[in-house]
């Protein structure tokens, strides 16, 4: 009778420790160009990844996107990501950020937040939905011009996964 407990406790305590050893790891990885409702093109790559484990979470990555406009270009980049969440198949990271605008007047540097949803609806070369990314740049001075992007991706891959490990 008492090794049928001390079983049951031991079993009971791997399941403890399996649970409380969880790893999450989360992931979006894209290249590639988007349209948006107006026709207008965007370049973009970025690479982020959010590692938890119990209440410790580590975030990191970069983000870039591009476009020419009637007048010249912009540029919208994050160095570092500090904050990301995925549910199913859609990330959403930010950071700190820099938005460029260059004009035939010259070239301006905004610094403020950016936030991207990236979705992934399919695998390259697959049927279905096209992927899908969001853009959105609000500057640390109000004064300063935003920034916003809805498109589908026309060319590259958006890839977006979670894993767990134990």
């Amino acid at each position: 009778m008492n090794y049928r407990r001390l079983l049951v406790f031991f079993v009971l305590a791997l399941a403890a420790l399996a649970a409380a050893t969880v790893i999450t790891t989360s992931n979006a990885h894209g290249a590639g160009r988007a349209v948006n409702h107006d026709g207008h093109f965007g370049e973009f790559h970025f690479d982020a990844t959010k590692v938890s484990h119990n209440d410790h979470s580590e975030v990191r990555g970069s983000f870039s996107f591009g476009m020419v406009t009637g007048d010249g270009s912009v540029r919208v980049t994050v160095l570092h990501v500090d904050h990301m969440g995925v549910t199913e198949n859609v990330a959403t990271f930010s950071g700190q950020g820099v938005y460029r605008v260059q004009t035939h007047d010259g070239v301006h540097e905004f610094h403020g937040a950016v936030t991207v949803i990236a979705t992934s609806n399919r695998h390259l070369n697959e049927a279905g939905d096209p992927d899908s990314l969001s853009v959105r740049f609000v500057p640390a001075v109000q004064t300063d011009p935003s920034f916003a992007f809805d498109g589908t991706v026309t060319a590259g891959d958006i890839a977006v996964t979670t894993t767990n490990s134990y």
